[in-house]
């Protein structure tokens, strides 16, 4: 049982630890006889370009029989072919997943950090980089291989071309008749939803597969980041209140045409402002207010305070003030 890279970032009392869990769970699934033998078509002649791991992503997609679909369970598909999946609490986001090889079994174990549970769509991109670095292992006649800038620019363009193959994302842009310059970031945020990548990701293969400017590119891609490093690298979500269908789709690309983006998509948008809004003007501790901050980010809208209506009104002007959506209502 041994590491199929070699980057120096797995302690090796890590790896042996990981060793003794696959041993164990390879051993519990023979007793149970649901072992599923690697049916990865591993002879790929795998060329360590950008081409290569389109063609490899692919061919990939065609041996696994699903075409230019949009892949709802990454995790399932792949275990249906015989690699294993195991999580590990010691690993963390600057090492996301490590890959295992059992010489003796023949198999692949890819091992994920359990720290990136609440970023599902980024555990699939480092699940799928680790499945093009089998490929590339593969290649080396199986042997541990040092990781290069090569390997892991491969591996990592792999991951977005299986993802996001360039027939169904040019096929979900065209049906909407979008033109290079018409992009809103609501369209953005509700295609990217829609392949299950993040919105780095989607903007980045837009711009590869010259279907946005290279003018809304860089604005989407500031704007992103900004709103990455305001949530600790928290997904942008689209408006749940438009509909999860082509007329909420054909919507959000006209609503958002306008150059001055709304009250409520800055609100959206920019949660520092909202979290900053409450702790200022109602005296909020940062707990709670990161509790409405998510809130109304989530659901669209959040209670900040239960206060006398002339209070609430001062409160809810200031709000305004900052660019924010505040309302104040009557209960009961």
């Amino acid at each position: 049982m041994r590491p199929t890279e070699r980057d120096g970032q797995l302690p090796d009392k890590d790896a042996a630890r990981i060793a003794k869990a696959i041993v164990s769970a390879a051993a519990a699934e023979a007793k149970q006889q649901t072992d599923v033998p690697t049916s990865l078509p591993l002879a790929f002649p795998v060329v360590l370009t950008e081409g290569g791991a389109e063609q490899l992503a692919h061919f990939l997609r065609a041996h696994l029989d699903i075409g230019s679909a949009i892949v709802r369970d990454v995790f399932a598909l792949f275990e249906n072919h015989g690699v294993r999946i195991l999580e590990d609490a010691a690993l963390t986001d600057s090492l996301p997943a490590v890959t295992f090889y059992s010489p003796r079994r023949k198999d692949f174990t890819v091992v994920l950090t359990k720290t990136l549970d609440n970023k599902p769509w980024r555990k699939e991109f480092a699940f799928l980089t680790e499945i093009g670095r089998i490929f590339v292992f593969a290649s080396k006649q199986f042997e541990t291989f040092t990781s290069s800038g090569r390997s892991r620019r491969f591996a990592h363009h792999f991951a977005a071309t299986f993802l996001m193959p360039a027939a169904a994302v040019r096929t979900a842009v065209y049906s909407l008749r979008v033109k290079p310059g018409d992009w809103t970031y609501e369209l953005l945020l509700r295609l990217k939803d829609r392949f299950r990548v993040s919105a780095e990701a989607f903007n980045i293969r837009l711009k590869e597969l010259s279907l946005i400017t290279g003018a809304k590119s860089a604005e989407f891609d500031k704007r992103i980041k900004e709103y990455y490093a305001q949530t600790n690298k928290a997904e942008p979500m689209p408006d749940k209140t438009l509909p999860r269908n082509r007329r909420g789709d054909l919507q959000a690309l006209s609503s958002a045409r306008s150059p001055t983006p709304s009250p409520r998509q800055k609100a959206r948008d920019e949660p520092s402002s909202i979290q900053n809004a409450p702790r200022s003007k109602s005296g909020h501790g940062r707990q709670l207010a990161e509790k409405i901050t998510l809130e109304a980010h989530t659901r669209g809208r959040a209670i900040a305070e239960v206060e006398p209506r002339e209070k609430a009104e001062t409160h809810a002007a200031a709000l305004v003030r900052q660019g924010l959506v505040a309302t104040v209502e009557s209960i009961g």
